[in-house]
């Protein structure tokens, strides 16, 4: 029942996330895109100036606040398809990888765990699972570091799982590992990484928002400068979600 003003009320958390899984089943089976639900939950939980934590395996959405710095995105220029086969294999080596070591998901295993089944996966499902179990790790470790306010050691975080895409999942391309790189020679930069499905696109940057219009400027010239490509970095901020 929409309000005087025609606005409809919020929606309780239980149909934002139904409203998320039809978002996905809609990309899975209509698209064809193999994705899971991270952009559709986004969408609908995104709390302004906060960041969050989503844990897919009991789909459950918790926030931390991330205040006082700029979100600042770099696109490499190129471009990226998650139809292609090349998001599909690795959703394929991950799912392998938690059959062969009797989980229901990847999100079930803890790195012991992981080390110890390695000798039932193929090369590429380690790598796969590596990453995947890793950056769990990370993520669960970067909220407690946002809790205690600690920018930096979150930042920290940021490029160590970009180096874990790089190097297990390797979804990163020469471009994307450019504009890290870059990244971080600059001292307003806290942290890094590519961000989606990789293969291309973006990167996101955490500056300190006092050195944001500097930090701007090094990544347009030195990364024209290395690859002849020009980038405009955009400043972002986190707002509500639609729901």
């Amino acid at each position: 029942m929409r309000a005087y003003k025609g606005e409809l009320p919020p929606l309780p958390l239980i149909e934002r996330m139904h409203y998320a899984k039809l978002c996905r089943a809609a990309e899975n089976e209509f698209v064809g895109v193999p994705c899971g639900i991270l952009d559709q939950v986004s969408s609908l939980f995104g709390k302004a100036w906060n960041v969050m934590n989503i844990d897919c395996r009991f789909l459950t959405v918790e926030t931390a606040p991330i205040i006082g710095e700029a979100i600042i995105v770099c696109d490499s220029g190129v471009k990226h398809t998650l139809v292609g086969g090349e998001y599909a294999e690795l959703r394929r080596n991950c799912e392998s990888a938690a059959q062969k070591l009797h989980a229901k998901s990847l999100r079930s295993v803890e790195m012991k765990h992981l080390q110890t089944g390695k000798s039932f996966l193929t090369p590429r499902e380690f790598e796969c699972a590596h990453h995947v179990v890793s950056e769990i790790a990370r993520v669960v470790a970067a909220e407690r570091a946002l809790r205690n306010d600690d920018h930096r050691q979150f930042g920290q975080f940021m490029f160590q799982s970009h180096e874990s895409s790089r190097d297990f999942l390797k979804n990163s391309t020469v471009e994307l590992d450019t504009l890290v790189e870059l990244a971080g020679k600059h001292p307003g930069c806290l942290g890094a990484r590519l961000t989606g499905g990789g293969f291309g696109g973006a990167t996101i940057n955490l500056v300190a928002y006092h050195q944001a219009e500097s930090f701007m400027e090094h990544m347009a010239r030195e990364y024209e400068s290395q690859t002849g490509h020009k980038v405009k970095p955009v400043v972002c901020q986190v707002v509500d979600g639609a729901a």
